[in-house]
Parts: C-alpha cells; sequence; structure tokens
C-alpha cells in the first residue's frame, strides 16, 4: 500500500507540473505551437479513454 501512495503521489506531482505549463503557456504567436507539446504530455499521464475528438474538448481523450 505505501509504494502505491508514493507512486501516486509522483503522478499527481507530474500532473500538476505538467498543467502549470499549460497555464503559463502564450496563446497567441509562436509560442502557441508550445501548447501542443504539453496536451501530449498530459495526455500520455492520464488514462484517457475512447477515441475522442480533438476538436470538442469535452470528448474524453481529449
Amino acid at each position: 500500500m505505501k509504494y502505491i501512495t508514493e507512486e501516486r503521489k509522483k503522478w499527481r506531482d507530474t500532473i500538476r507540473l505538467i498543467s502549470e505549463k499549460i497555464q503559463a503557456c502564450e496563446f497567441s504567436g509562436q509560442d502557441e505551437k508550445n501548447i501542443e507539446k504539453y496536451l501530449v504530455e498530459l495526455e500520455l499521464n492520464i488514462n484517457s479513454c475512447g477515441w475522442g475528438n480533438k476538436k470538442d474538448i469535452k470528448e474524453d481523450a481529449y
């Protein structure tokens, strides 16, 4: 149980760091492309399911 708790804490910390990077992104100009990198990183760290629709943020996999 201790191992699971420790790993879960590391995972939460990783998600927080990615979220901070996304929040800090500029959404205009050249930095706009940088957010894609962080969204991919976030997607890889969460348990997304379904095919999703990248244009619709309400879809599960988005």
